[in-house]
């Protein structure tokens, strides 16, 4: 999807397909990567070099393991819902039960609320749990 303000780019990550979603800024270049479910090389492209890296996060949607199998290897601060957080702790358990080895997710640089703003560069979202 493009328009004026933003981009939307979907790349499907790891084992289980999971979408993970590259929302841009057009006006700042800042980039929020949605769910990143797996190893993110294909991700990598979209990442803004030097010390433009500043403008790019994370944002789980939820903590199942393969929302945020790619947390640790982004090496960006992330975002999750207060109530998902606990999830983070027992992924790579999770994903054990499941055949895969999934890298302990870092632990979240902000943990939301129903209703906070998660701003993109020029945009806000709002958070619904």
């Amino acid at each position: 999807m493009r328009d004026s303000r933003v981009t939307v780019a979907r790349r499907v990550l790891g084992p289980i397909s999971t979408n993970c979603w590259l929302i841009t800024c057009a006006e700042t270049g800042s980039l929020l990567v949605v769910d990143p479910g797996g190893f993110p090389g294909p991700v990598m492209e979209f990442l803004p070099k030097g010390d433009s890296r500043s403008k790019a996060m994370v944002l789980n949607t939820h903590g199942h393991f393969d929302h945020l199998w790619g947390n640790r290897e982004l090496g960006l601060p992330s975002m999750i819902h207060r109530l998902d957080a606990g999830m983070l702790a027992s992924a790579r358990e999770a994903g054990d039960c499941w055949g895969y080895v999934v890298p302990s997710p870092p632990p979240p640089s902000v943990l939301l609320e129903d209703g906070d703003p998660v701003r993109l560069g020029n945009m806000e979202f709002r958070v619904i749990h």
